[in-house]
């Protein structure tokens, strides 16, 4: 990880977190299961699709989602975002 600290956290329509007292909303740095390579994906889902980083959107329609990174010790990172269906989600799970 290029930074001393990352986060992804989940918020409505009106820029307030989701409950994180209810439910998983939220990941930083060491909570996120990174790939061998570095890399990480994120789920967001009304339920868990079995992804090892699932954050619960507590069924909103739509959520914002935002990375946020502090201390670089290298260049930034480079994200990739793209939606998904929960039954590609699950089929990815079993492909694994």
């Amino acid at each position: 990880m290029q930074v001393r600290y990352f986060s992804v956290v989940l918020y409505n329509r009106w820029l307030e977190s989701l409950d994180y007292t209810r439910a998983t909303v939220y990941r930083n740095h060491t909570k996120i299961t990174f790939e061998a390579d570095g890399s990480f994906e994120v789920a967001i889902a009304r339920k868990n699709p079995g992804h090892k980083n699932y954050l619960n959107s507590l069924h909103h329609d739509g959520v914002y989602v935002l990375f946020r990174e502090l201390l670089w010790t290298e260049a930034p990172m480079n994200y990739t975002v793209k939606q998904t269906t929960f039954k590609q989600l699950r089929a990815q799970k079993a492909s694994l």
